[in-house]
């Protein structure tokens, strides 16, 4: 048996994590916790993924990408009973509304080829 080798040196990270002043939010109970972790689109959203005038955050404190929007949409989906804020219930039903809308344009889409497929030839 040989000996376990380290590879790098084991480095601690501070027990404490500062938050920056733009992002920190006191939460009631809980104390300062990053605004991210909100997913509050209204300050944090991407004005590309959403509808004009829904997001009024500044450049720094947008989420690049669309993160808090995927962030909202995957929360929701893993916690059916979670209830969101106003703005962010919104979101969600419109982006279901159009994920329902897209659903049955393919189906019918698809379905459609079939019976060409399958009567036409």
């Amino acid at each position: 048996l040989s000996p376990v080798t380290r590879l790098s040196p084991v480095t601690r990270l501070s027990p404490v994590t500062r938050l920056s002043p733009v992002t920190r939010l006191p939460l009631l109970g809980v104390g300062d916790v990053c605004s991210f972790s909100q997913m509050d689109i209204k300050r944090h959203g991407n004005p590309d993924w959403m509808s004009f005038g829904m997001t009024s955050g500044t450049q720094g404190e947008q989420a690049n990408h669309g993160k808090t929007e995927l962030s909202l949409i995957n929360f929701s989906i893993r916690n059916p009973a979670w209830k969101p804020q106003e703005n962010e219930a919104m979101y969600i039903s419109t982006i279901k509304a159009l994920g329902n809308r897209l659903f049955k344009q393919i189906n019918h889409s698809f379905y459609t080829f079939l019976y060409f497929q399958t009567f036409c030839v």
